[in-house]
């Protein structure tokens, strides 16, 4: 019981991650699981904060960080999101410097999935880098 209770067999709730990174004067917050079972619901939430403007800030997330896994939400919803083999991305539109977005993701781990799922996430300003965020989840059965 106690090892179930320690969060090392996957519970979200109990084994976050939170990874925080500083590039360009902007700050951008990660906060997700590191370890969790299949079939299981959980959040990533991220928190920016621009140093100077950002014309069109864009949350890019690499297609193999999501691979069966099913986003159920994303809080505030993106301006536009599109796709190509490699990356997710979605727009929210300007961020004006000193001024902060708190995005949340609800997702859950399709039954069949096993492993390991990493991938680094992008803050982009457009299609310029601003910020990466690596990123590592393990699935446990």
């Amino acid at each position: 019981m106690l090892l179930g209770l320690s969060g090392l067999l996957g519970h979200a709730g109990m084994d976050l991650q939170t990874y925080r990174s500083n590039a360009q004067s902007h700050t951008l917050d990660v906060e997700m699981p590191k370890v969790i079972r299949t079939g299981d619901f959980f959040e990533t939430r991220l928190h920016v904060k621009a140093g100077v403007d950002i014309a069109k800030l864009t949350l890019a997330v690499p297609v193999e960080l999501w691979r069966e896994i099913t986003v159920n939400a994303m809080v505030p919803q993106p301006e536009s999101e599109s796709s190509d083999a490699e990356t997710y991305t979605f727009d929210f539109g300007p961020l004006a410097a000193g001024k902060e977005m708190r995005i949340k993701i609800a997702a859950q781990v399709n039954p069949r999935l096993h492993g390991v799922l990493e991938g680094e996430l992008e803050l982009r300003d457009g299609e310029s880098l601003l910020v990466r965020a690596p990123r590592h989840m393990r699935v446990l059965p």
